[in-house]
């Protein structure tokens, strides 16, 4: 393991033009990161021209530009396309990196032996008050990370299928290259939201994750009026269908702890019940367990497998 990380960081950026210069100075400062790919997703503000002009006194940054609005996941899976160092690292174009992003990140790798990406936590930043009791009123957590003894990179795909332990964020996440294209792992593009819990549990599954700083943030989220998560109910739907029609089908076709295929049963009998404790929510969702297994007979052998 080289004693030095080289990095690429990708940046998608969309209509970003408040804040994609503190997005990519805060990357670019890292003395790990060799280049900072920005991926302009069509935007219609001035985000291209602001990244032009940042391109003429970063010297790490390089720019490209979408033709059309494609969404998050093409591209940072065109970002992807065009890095050209061993390590790739991920930043929202509203969030930013803090000093020594990286540190422990290196200290990880290369302790452990095999080690294909070092996940560490992530902070918050709210506009308003109003939007931060919001956010927290959703169940979200002003500092998103693993804790527990008990979270091997063997079992970290469980924990995070199972909500337990906490969350990864994409800002707080650092890959090796070399490991994405061996199992063609990239961004789902039909999924506009959930796109990062897609692409997190699908490199927990396959890769050997290790935590690097879970304890303190290492990146900081710009939770704001714009962010897409908490506008897009349209989109929120979609995302949910269509990711847990995914991972169904990755459940039938994988071996998987009957939790987790509890689990996703339950998301996929749950798609269109509403949310909710009530006595007539839960009849409503064994019902819809039984008609999956009626018609899929092998679910029974997953549920208690």
């Amino acid at each position: 393991m080289a004693e030095t990380l080289k990095i690429s960081v990708i940046i998608p950026a969309h209509n970003a033009a408040r804040f994609i210069q503190q997005a990519v100075e805060s990357a670019a400062m890292q003395p790990e990161v060799m280049e900072v790919i920005a991926v302009d997703d069509a935007s219609t503000d001035d985000t291209w021209t602001l990244l032009n002009t940042l391109g003429q006194s970063v010297e790490k940054l390089k720019i490209f530009r979408l033709p059309e609005n494609m969404g998050a996941s093409v591209a940072r899976n065109k970002g992807l396309d065009l890095v050209t160092f061993p390590y790739v690292a991920f930043l929202d174009a509203d969030d930013i990196y803090l000093e020594d992003r990286f540190k422990m990140t290196r200290a990880v790798f290369q302790s452990h032996g095999g080690c294909e990406g070092v996940y560490e936590a992530t902070g918050s930043k709210f506009d308003d008050e109003v939007l931060r009791l919001n956010y927290l009123k959703q169940g979200h957590k002003v500092l998103t990370t693993i804790s527990g003894d008990d979270v091997t990179p063997e079992t970290l795909f469980e924990k995070l299928m199972l909500n337990q332990h906490g969350y990864i964020h994409l800002d707080g996440l650092t890959l090796l290259r070399e490991s994405l294209r061996r199992y063609g792992l990239h961004f789902d593009p039909m999924l506009r939201q959930t796109q990062d819990t897609d692409f997190i549990l699908t490199a927990a599954l396959h890769l050997k994750l290790y935590p690097g700083n879970i304890s303190q943030a290492v990146a900081v989220r710009q939770i704001h009026g714009q962010n897409r998560i908490l506008n897009s109910l349209q989109e929120a739907s979609e995302g949910k269908i269509r990711f847990t029609d995914k991972w169904f089908e990755t459940m039938c076709h994988n071996k998987f702890s009957a939790s987790v295929n509890r689990k996703i049963i339950l998301l996929k009998a749950g798609i269109h019940i509403p949310g909710g404790n009530k006595w007539w929510v839960r009849f409503k969702l064994v019902v819809k367990v039984l008609l999956m297994i009626i018609r899929q007979p092998m679910l029974l052998s997953k549920i208690f497998s």
